[in-house]
């Protein structure tokens, strides 16, 4: 279970943030990113978490999916944000 320290520096994005607007297919290790945030209406042409399936489809702006995320292939001109651990 993650101490009071830790969702406090998640919820505040202490650890940082990366911001992608391309259509790279990305694959990261576990514990890199929890969350993505869509800033954009974003197509996901894969999106891997951790213990779950690969999801795809659009996501509106705004959207929020928290889990391990270890990899995501959005396209082109689609903005999104992955929140670090």
């Amino acid at each position: 279970m993650p101490s009071i320290t830790d969702l406090f520096n998640r919820q505040n994005a202490t650890a940082g943030i990366d911001t992608f607007d391309d259509a790279t297919d990305r694959t990261f290790d576990s514990g890199t990113y929890y969350a993505v945030q869509f800033i954009t209406d974003t197509v996901v042409q894969s999106l891997t978490i951790a213990n779950s399936t690969t999801k795809t489809g659009t996501y509106p702006a705004g959207s929020v999916i928290y889990g391990d995320i270890t990899g995501i292939q959005g396209t082109a001109s689609d903005i999104y944000i992955l929140y670090k651990c």
